[in-house]
């Protein structure tokens, strides 16, 4: 990584770079040693991580790293980071706001120019000095009902937007006129009739039904004439394909 890119960045920035350009899984373990550094996290002095559930927090090596380092990784639940999570609710905002606020001043001062990857680390800089403070970590934690705890911040109607994708359990329905099949009793697939005790064997006239029953029927080939519909101008054609076809008869 180019150390251009972390010019006039916050103190004690780190950065990385990836082929997508967004994080990934080697990243965040890389993030997460910076952090523990910086807190002075170690078992005997845990400290609680909220994240949320991007499949680069999950891997093996965080948990692992974690574990090691004495932080108890908690993830929010899927989709609702935009209550739960107290940047989100009291620090992006504010801190956009800023970053544009800044970015406008450098191109009055630098009039023809572009704001290129090598002025992207001062200008955040600028923008998250004045964005970020204690009192909107407080109230961040406070408005998600993550500290103090509250269990009753969310009310019934948040919930509301869920119903739109809300479905029922399946449930298995068994229709009483159908006859639920019963398994084979031998090696060929063919079902044995009843045979009660003291009986000299089965029927012959029942098994040669069931036989019946279960032997292939033949196939038909293209109905008759009668039935077929021709479009408007296709008529002759149509019927002149049927004339040359043969229907089994049926007796």
């Amino acid at each position: 990584m180019n150390n251009l890119l972390l010019n006039g960045a916050p103190a004690g920035s780190i950065g990385g770079v990836s082929d997508s350009g967004w994080i990934d899984s080697s990243l965040f373990v890389d993030w997460l040693t910076h952090f523990c550094v910086s807190v002075g996290c170690t078992p005997d002095r845990p400290h609680i991580l909220l994240l949320d559930g991007h499949h680069s927090h999950k891997t093996l090596d965080a948990v692992l790293l974690a574990r090691e380092r004495g932080i108890i990784l908690i993830t929010l639940p899927p989709h609702s980071s935009h209550r739960m999570q107290p940047l989100d609710r009291t620090l992006f905002k504010s801190l956009k706001a800023e970053y544009n606020r800044a970015a406008d001043s450098w191109m009055t001062t630098h009039p023809g120019k572009r704001i290129d990857v090598y002025q992207m680390a001062g200008l955040f800089s600028q923008a998250y000095n004045k964005a970020a403070n204690v009192e909107k970590g407080v109230v961040g934690f406070r408005a998600c009902g993550l500290w103090p705890f509250n269990k009753d911040v969310f009310q019934e109607e948040d919930f509301v937007a869920a119903e739109v994708t809300e479905e029922p359990a399946p449930t298995i329905e068994q229709n009483p006129d159908v006859d639920t099949p019963q398994p084979s009793t031998s090696a060929t697939g063919i079902p044995k009739p009843s045979q009660c005790p003291g009986d000299n064997g089965p029927d012959p006239e029942s098994a040669s039904t069931i036989l019946l029953e279960l032997s292939p029927r033949p196939r038909l080939q293209e109905p008759p004439q009668s039935c077929w519909s021709c479009p408007q101008g296709q008529g002759s054609r149509r019927q002149g394909l049927v004339k040359g076809r043969q229907s089994l008869p049926l007796s």
